[in-house]
């Protein structure tokens, strides 16, 4: 699972595309993992954006509140995102950014590019431009992380995404990419506050 999603007043259940393989994901519900209850109905999905948003359903309700490894609500809580120029300071920076994922649970690594670029990962999805690439040894990203969001402290509870994580660069392999949060933002009209 992603982060909350917002649009025109909204809130909305986020994820990976890729985590559909080639169904159609706009056909599909996501799930909570432990107890098989849908949670959302995707009402949208983005093959070169690799992400999906989901309308809550049963009751369920998004939130900017990040789990714990355990998967526990946690005390930090989304309270802004980063724009491209923040990202590109944080680079020169030399800053490092954070994710939760259910398989690695909490992993730090050095942000490498706050506007990179992935060639095609799945058919049809066509170029992945403006991603987030972090990291820094094979431990930072299993299959089961995608979807989690990147984020970095910006208080001692509070945080502000940076994008998604969506996979290893195919490139040099212990290197995490996602899509930006500015470009779902200003391409999709989404956003993480």
């Amino acid at each position: 699972m992603g982060a909350q999603l917002n649009k025109d007043g909204n809130s909305y259940f986020s994820t990976c595309q890729h985590i559909f393989y080639n169904d159609d994901p706009e056909s599909r519900k996501l799930y909570n993992q432990d107890d098989d209850a849908a949670i959302g109905d995707v009402i949208e999905s983005y093959c070169t954006y690799d992400f999906v948003v989901a309308e809550p359903i049963n009751g369920h309700t998004p939130t900017y509140r990040l789990a714990n490894p355990n998967g526990t609500l946690s005390d930090l809580t989304i309270v802004e995102q980063f724009t491209k120029n923040a990202l590109h300071d944080k680079v020169a920076n030399d800053e490092e950014l954070t994710k939760r994922g259910v398989k690695t649970c909490e992993t730090t690594g050095k942000i490498r590019s706050a506007n990179g670029y992935i060639g095609p990962v799945d058919i049809g999805c066509g170029f992945r431009n403006h991603q987030v690439k972090w990291g820094k040894d094979d431990g930072d990203f299993d299959p089961g992380d995608s979807g989690s969001i990147v984020y970095q402290k910006v208080g001692s509870d509070q945080v502000a995404v940076a994008g998604t994580c969506n996979g290893w660069d195919p490139v040099n392999k212990y290197i995490v990419y996602g899509q930006s949060a500015y470009s779902i933002k200003n391409n999709k009209g989404y956003t993480y506050i």
